[in-house]
């Protein structure tokens, strides 16, 4: 409990910095008498006694202002800390409305001196940043927490904002001149999640420093369409400690433009455009990418190949569609692309306790393939719900939790789509292990071969089973092992993908090889001890990380045999 507190709590304690009693006690009678009327015409505007004990002072009186003010006043409160637990002060609160993204004007949007914080707000849902003071002042990273639904007093509790390392660089156009005021953006590689940056542009010699969590890590740079023309950049980066990157040489950039339209011909207005390296699929760093009221977007990218994947508003049930091999190596019209109708694809995705899970990606393939189907928007919200467009016709769903240490996945195979159709989720995560290469190409059972595992990760128990599932009824099989992942696609005479590298071991001795009988699953027993490799036997040892897939028997027109997806083992 704050001394703030226990000065309005108990009237006989003496308040520190010279607070007077009768200024203390009239706070709480205001927020009494308020709470009181509040409670006559909305009780969402009550504030309950643990709300009150976590503000500072000064962000105490400021909520009985408003309450006193207002019988229906909407108050945003919470507190900062760092992972220890101490405060931490002048943390900028800046809140964006969850529909438009514009930033609401605050006043007194600062933590006070114990972390806490109360800012009014119109009543409506948020997106709610936390910046604290950028290095050398702390080495704190930012925070963000999305859909806060402010209705009356709204308490965001505690947040935690973890260490980070120094990041530092300067951006140049080309010629070397400054990129000034040139935006940033952070992610972090570990987690695939977004990063909020302490600091957010350039400065007027191009130069920045920010906190960045340590370890894997993407910066993204956009020098906007200042001259002379600069293309934004993404830099992958393993940070372990404080960082100088120096100088940052922007690539030139070239302005690509497409054009959108309905099957009638009339334009598409807000389509996304986001411009993908056709050899490698990478996605570039674009802005200003929406389509116009003529249906043209126009953006920069540098020289290079790309397709273009057009991506129409959800509500216009208008199918996404991909400009391919655009050549740039100057100004460059891609020409027009005609977006058909389609119809939506939504849902709930819960967990196998039936939890809705945020931020899992929808992708659909070809039956059968891993020949993907471009969709837009389809992952699920902070409710674990999504909606995206697709075409008419029949596709593999593969939902996977891709923001999850070991990612929960489940393929629905022949998902025919004739009109609008709601297919709800539950994710199943196998036993032991972690999937992938995924989805897999189907074998002559329908399906694609699904590796699973049960058992223990601890070495010291030996414990550990493999199961290949979802294979054709009687056909023989082995397993397959490697420390390393990688990727062959139908290697030889192969329908399906080889998703390891390196030294490939095969489990093939005496026993070791199964028949998937009427149930098309095999199943071996491993002895951690005995784990074959190209060079002989090797024992797994704690912390290492083994690769497991399963080769099988299944003829069809493009091959004689067929992969499962894979499953990763880190053992402890």
């Amino acid at each position: 409990m704050s001394q703030s507190w226990s000065c309005v709590h108990n009237v006989d304690t003496p308040c520190a910095s010279g607070t007077s009693h009768g200024l203390l006690a009239s706070a709480w009678k205001l927020l009494s008498l308020s709470s009181a009327r509040a409670d006559l015409a909305a009780p969402a505007s009550l504030l309950p006694i643990e709300t009150l004990s976590m503000l500072s002072f000064p962000n105490l009186l400021l909520v009985a202002a408003i309450t006193a003010s207002s019988a229906q006043a909407d108050v945003l409160i919470g507190r900062l800390t760092d992972s220890l637990g101490n405060p931490v002060p002048q943390v900028n609160i800046d809140v964006f409305d969850s529909a438009t993204g514009d930033e609401l004007a605050l006043t007194g949007d600062f933590t006070a001196s114990d972390g806490t914080f109360a800012v009014v707000v119109p009543a409506g849902s948020y997106d709610v940043v936390a910046l604290p003071p950028a290095p050398p002042v702390t080495l704190l990273v930012g925070a963000r927490v999305d859909d806060v639904v402010v209705a009356g007093t709204f308490n965001l509790g505690t947040l935690v904002l973890e260490a980070g390392v120094v990041l530092s660089g300067r951006a140049l156009r080309p010629g070397g001149s400054p990129a000034v005021g040139a935006d940033l953006e952070g992610r972090d590689l570990d987690t695939n999640r977004d990063v909020v940056l302490t600091t957010a542009k350039t400065d007027l010699n191009g130069a920045f420093t920010t906190t960045a969590p340590p370890g894997g890590f993407r910066l993204s740079i956009d020098p906007g369409v200042d001259l002379p023309l600069a293309a934004p950049v993404m830099l992958e980066l393993t940070l372990g400690g404080a960082t100088n990157l120096g100088n940052i040489a922007l690539p030139t950039g070239y302005f690509v433009s497409v054009t959108a339209l309905q099957a009638g011909g009339a334009p598409v207005v807000g389509a996304d455009v986001d411009a993908v390296d056709s050899a490698t699929g990478q996605e570039l760093l674009t802005s200003s990418d929406d389509t116009n009221g003529s249906g043209v977007a126009s953006f920069v990218v540098p020289a290079g190949v790309f397709d273009l994947e057009v991506c129409a508003p959800t509500s216009t049930r208008l199918v996404p569609q991909i400009v391919t091999n655009v050549a740039v190596s100057g100004p460059t019209n891609a020409g027009t692309v005609t977006l058909p109708i389609g119809r939506h694809l939504s849902g709930t995705v819960r967990s196998s306790a039936g939890v809705p899970i945020p931020n899992v990606d929808l992708d659909l393939f070809l039956p059968g393939t891993d020949t993907k189907v471009l969709t837009c928007s389809d992952d699920t919200n902070a409710s674990g719900q999504y909606l995206t467009t697709v075409p008419f016709g029949t596709f593999d769903a593969l939902f996977e939790d891709v923001q999850s240490d070991c990612a929960e996945a489940v393929l629905i195979p022949n998902v025919t789509i004739a009109g609008d159709l709601t297919l709800n989720v539950d994710l199943t995560a196998p036993g032991l292990g972690c999937r992938f290469c995924l989805p897999g190409i189907a074998n002559s059972s329908g399906r694609a071969g699904i590796m699973d595992a049960m058992g223990s990760a601890l070495v010291a128990q030996n414990n550990v089973t493999l199961f290949a599932r979802d294979l054709p009824a009687q056909v023989f099989g082995f397993f397959l092992v490697s420390r390393t992942q990688g990727f062959v696609a139908q290697p030889g005479d192969n329908s399906g993908n080889l998703c390891l590298g390196g030294g490939i071991g095969r489990y093939s001795g005496p026993g070791q090889i199964g028949q998937s009988g009427s149930a098309g699953v095999i199943s071996l027993q491993l002895d951690l001890a005995q784990t074959p490799t190209p060079l002989g036997f090797v024992s797994v040892a704690p912390g290492e990380t083994w690769n497991y897939q399963a080769w099988f028997r299944n003829f069809t027109s493009t091959g004689t045999s067929n992969f499962t997806t894979g499953l990763s083992i880190e053992f402890q």
